[in-house]
């Protein structure tokens, strides 16, 4: 009867025989691994967490960015600016720059192209699944035609740390470099619902 029940667990236990051989040799056995999740829970004797996975960025073209402002360039000259720009261009956008020697360039409207908007940092207050902008549009400076690519960057409040770039080329020129604003705020939100979602 013994010689019986031997035969009959034998395979079986042959099996686990190798497949414990086969986790020590790979280094996937808890007991054998000193860094797995088993053998530092037992080892600190606290629950052991993994991190888990970051969540993905947000998706392209969801965002708004409001706000003004003023930057005051390396030569003395003091750049205002107001603007409400949508990321997905599909509601109606503002943007004008106004300069020392009454120089005012503004967007036309719903023409920005080249629109990146990502999550850089958590710009609240308020949430928003945003927090910087780059795009360029076309427009109007001093009566003649002109383009603008700006940078905007919103690093939360009070709005010291917020950035913003700028460059007009066309019927005017100006050039602000991607630095802290000066005074004012960029503020970064969720996009307004649209009439046709």
């Amino acid at each position: 009867m013994k010689i019986h029940i031997t035969r009959r667990f034998l395979p079986a236990l042959a099996l686990a025989c190798t497949l414990a051989f086969v986790a020590a040799c790979s280094g996937t056995s808890p007991s054998m691994n000193p860094t797995s999740p088993s053998s530092l829970s037992a080892a600190s004797g606290a629950n052991f967490s993994p991190n888990p996975d970051p969540p993905p960025p947000p998706p392209t073209g969801i965002g708004r960015f409001t706000g003004g402002g003023f930057q005051i360039t390396g030569a003395g000259v003091k750049v205002t600016r107001g603007f409400t720009i949508h990321c997905d261009n599909r509601l109606t956008n503002n943007f004008e720059v106004n300069w020392g020697g009454g120089n005012n360039f503004h967007i036309d409207k719903n023409t920005l192209t080249g629109t990146v908007c990502t999550l850089e940092e958590d710009p609240a207050p308020p949430a928003a699944p945003v927090s910087r902008i780059t795009a360029s549009a076309s427009g109007t400076c001093n009566g003649g035609t002109a383009t603008i690519t700006f940078t905007l960057e919103d690093h939360g409040e009070p709005g010291t740390e917020d950035r913003a770039a700028i460059s007009i080329t066309g019927a005017c020129s100006l050039t602000v470099p991607l630095s802290n604003i000066d005074g004012g705020n960029i503020q970064a939100h969720f996009d307004q619902p649209h009439k046709d979602d």
